[in-house]
């Protein structure tokens, strides 16, 4: 039997429910359980490299790999690269692409001016207009400057002619004899005994301005329509009841987070993968709280992003915990913050992003 052959016996043998009860391949024991064919060798592996994706009737087994598949660039002239594979997640129905992946192609091309030994520390970025994934994408990297400890590239983003995104990205040669000190990663749950993303997402398409607190046992976890951003890294939710029913604007919560599909094992790639994750719900964090007062999100999307990398290893492949907080929301933009840790406790990365978001009104809302 192939590993599609595989998928679709296991799929047909039970309900959308008890796979959505199993938390997402949660763990091997609750595989096994559902299916005898979850006991063949090669089948858990096959497993935990699909994500599932909601059709109109039932739920499919899908790859997307995002940062395997989508980095061919063709260098059209010094500094000129072009990327054609934008099949990145995006809005639902819509040609719009994901901003995490045009943040990961835009330091990727600037990797490629800068030697080896020097790695990202700050990626600084403004979202111009909206990426049309339906379109090839041309980064023009300006080489700015070139010290020995420091160098700096900026990168523009352009779709037929048209500036569409520009970001300031800055290098620095590791220093291992200097001070250091960190923030302490916080004591949370493990990512085993944690719930799967796809919790607080329904939570997400149950709640309406109505409907003042919803009941955890209230969420129908048969019918989540998962958008296909949170498909190629799996994410676990410490607490997805505080999640959704908190009034806390000011609220803290936390996530961990890994990339499912294998990369090369290189500090490059780790730090290219992180920054792509690193643009995944923070606009649900900013309007999350204001949902109890009835505000009925209408549009959102990254209005900028900046990222500060600590020169301190670890793996996107493992899991690494994400702290988000949202300090203010107001005039349309609402601003979210984050730090991040491997599960040794070493302060990898932290973050900051402004958004935008704008309620439902009669006519639908543009930017």
């Amino acid at each position: 039997m192939n590993k599609f052959a595989l998928l679709r016996s296991i799929k047909g043998r039970f309900t959308a429910k008890q796979f959505v009860s199993a938390h997402l391949f949660r763990n091997e024991r609750t595989l096994s359980t559902l299916h005898p064919y979850t006991a063949l060798a090669p089948s858990l592996t096959v497993l935990k490299t699909q994500i599932m994706r909601r059709s109109s009737q039932h739920y499919e087994f899908v790859e997307n790999d995002p940062i395997n598949d989508n980095f061919e660039f063709t260098e059209i002239e010094k500094d000129v690269l072009r990327n054609s594979t934008l099949q990145t997640p995006g809005a639902h129905g819509t040609h719009h692409t994901y901003g995490g992946i045009i943040c990961a192609h835009a330091l990727a091309a600037a990797d490629k001016t800068v030697p080896s030994e020097l790695n990202c520390h700050s990626f600084q970025c403004n979202f111009i207009i909206r990426v049309d994934q339906s379109i090839s994408v041309q980064y023009h990297v300006t080489r700015v400057f070139d010290g020995r400890s420091f160098v700096t590239r900026s990168v523009e983003c352009k779709q037929e002619g048209v500036v569409k995104f520009v970001a300031l990205v800055a290098y620095h040669k590791l220093e291992p004899h200097s001070i250091e000190h960190q923030s302490t990663i916080p004591s949370v749950p493990n990512p085993a005994d944690c719930e799967d993303f796809d919790v607080p997402w329904a939570f997400t398409q149950a709640f309406t301005p109505a409907k003042h607190r919803i009941d955890y046992e209230d969420v129908d976890f048969t019918d989540i329509n998962r958008p296909r951003i949170f498909q190629a890294h799996e994410m676990r939710c410490i607490d997805p009841r505080r999640y959704h029913t908190t009034r806390d604007t000011t609220a803290k919560h936390y996530f961990w987070t890994r990339y499912k599909f294998p990369i090369e094992d290189t500090r490059r790639m780790h730090v290219l993968t992180l920054l792509y994750i690193s643009d995944t719900s923070n606009n649900l964090l900013v309007v999350n709280s204001h949902l109890h007062d009835g505000f009925h999100i209408a549009m959102q999307g990254t209005l900028s992003h900046a990222m500060y990398f600590h020169g301190r290893p670890f793996n996107a492949n493992e899991w690494m915990l994400i702290e988000m907080e949202s300090t203010n929301a107001a005039h349309g933009r609402g601003l979210a913050r984050g730090q991040i840790w491997n599960e040794r406790g070493d302060l990898i990365a932290s973050y900051s992003q402004e958004v935008v978001m704008r309620a439902k009104k009669d006519e639908e809302a543009k930017m």
